[in-house]
């Protein structure tokens, strides 16, 4: 799921949808912009005046893995990515293990049992 979580009006129903439909030992991924992130907060702030971003709902990381650790995914990995702002990009940035230093946020969670 790449930005997905944002433009739900129930934002857990999808985990849990994909935790149903997952395989034993199958993975969720996530990609999203992090809401206390400079870009996260940028966007938030632009909502009103684009149509893109205008109804979205962006969450945190820490929100995005307890909603995991609730439905009863295990594992819960976090990369990073996007140092600057995307308009200003010259290059493609590395991914860094963690949250809360990139503008863009990876999360990986595994559905428990054997596959």
């Amino acid at each position: 799921m790449v930005t997905t979580l944002c433009s739900l009006d129930d934002p857990v129903q999808a985990p849990q949808e994909a935790k149903r439909i997952l395989i034993p030992g199958g993975r969720i991924v996530i990609g999203m912009i992090d809401r206390e992130t400079p870009l996260g907060k940028a966007y938030e702030r632009r909502k009103q005046k684009g149509a893109f971003y205008r109804y979205a709902h962006f969450h945190s990381v820490t929100q995005v893995m307890a909603w995991l650790q609730t439905v009863g995914f295990s594992a819960i990995r976090t990369c990073q990515t996007l140092f600057a702002f995307p308009e200003k990009m010259t290059a493609v940035d590395p991914v860094k293990e963690g949250y809360g230093q990139r503008r863009f946020a990876i999360i990986t969670a595994n559905k428990e049992g054997k596959t």
